[in-house]
């Protein structure tokens, strides 16, 4: 069975549906809160993947009408338990205390909630426009960092951005482990040479600010001289690709925001990651789980920013 993180990260869990929840799985949860929002919003989106796990469960699990997900804590690791009971949800549900045995059903207020054991499934990736009409930054973001598989599908995203004449004019440089603190001491050098006035509190959060994700991606634009692409159509298009990147983590899960500043346009900072002549950094993707619920994105009147215009 599959624990799925926020981010869709996930634990491979030797364990199938005939053998139970079985005594050697271990609580990872302490207590989880129904979330039917949630749960409407996956299987609205999804309801051929729905109907495959239905199908795989069929056998096992006859007169399950509900489908749910419950958001679950554990220390700073937040993981959602997909679930299907055969008798109405309550507010909340409590686990075994943690470090004990997970028990081999839901119990909800005290009673049984379902006839089998707990459902694991790795969390469907969002449809097309879900991502591109909610994508929102995910700042707090804690382990483990995205995976290689994910990574793959990411930076994949990013090679699908506009780009007149084919130029592929950026690149990715991952930090991650202690690199992230060798970042951070790159950004205190450049702050101290920056010819401003430095209080202590800069200089430390400029240490500490690659450490708040478990991954951050350099974006970097490759500006060349073309006779048909001008470099600011080059630039524009390596923003495209940072973009593909974040459209492609929110819509696997992964949180992610893109931070710049000053700093990130020092050449001291250019120097430290190796850039070349006609490269530059636009911007520092921090990618990691969630360590809350992805926050609503505001709405906003589109009409405010459209106009037509008749010469």
């Amino acid at each position: 069975m599959d624990v799925v993180g926020a981010s869709g990260h996930h634990q491979r869990k030797a364990c199938d549906k005939g053998d139970g929840a079985g005594p050697q799985k271990r609580a990872q949860v302490f207590e989880a809160v129904v979330d039917d929002q949630r749960g409407h919003r996956h299987d609205h989106g999804h309801s051929q993947g729905d109907q495959e796990d239905a199908d795989n469960e069929t056998d096992n699990a006859k007169g399950r009408q509900r489908h749910g997900w419950l958001w679950l804590v554990s220390g700073k690791a937040p993981f959602y338990l997909r679930f299907k009971a055969c008798k109405p949800a309550q507010s909340a549900a409590r686990f075994d205390r943690p470090g004990k045995e997970l028990s081999t059903a839901l119990v909800i207020d005290g009673k049984q909630a379902l006839e089998c054991p707990i459902i694991f499934s790795r969390r469907q990736p969002m449809q097309a426009l879900e991502v591109l009409l909610n994508r929102v930054s995910v700042p707090r973001l804690v382990d483990p960092a995205p995976d290689a598989a994910q990574r793959e599908i990411m930076f994949g995203a990013a090679l699908r951005s506009p780009d007149h004449g084919q130029l592929k004019p950026y690149r990715f440089l991952t930090v991650e482990g202690s690199a992230r603190e060798r970042m951070g001491d790159l950004l205190v050098e450049a702050l101290q040479q920056s010819g401003n006035e430095v209080t202590p509190q800069a200089l430390e959060k400029a240490r500490l600010g690659p450490l708040r994700a478990p991954l951050v991606v350099v974006v970097i634009a490759c500006l060349q001289d073309h006779f048909k692409v001008p470099r600011k159509e080059q630039l524009i298009t390596a923003g495209c690709a940072a973009h593909g990147v974040l459209l492609a983590a929110y819509a696997l899960g992964v949180g992610a925001v893109w931070r710049t500043g000053d700093l990130s346009y020092a050449s001291q900072v250019a120097q430290g990651f190796g850039l070349a002549a006609g490269e530059e950094v636009i911007g520092f993707l921090y990618l990691g789980t969630p360590l809350n619920p992805p926050r609503e994105a505001p709405k906003v009147d589109v009409g405010e920013f459209v106009s037509e215009w008749q010469g």
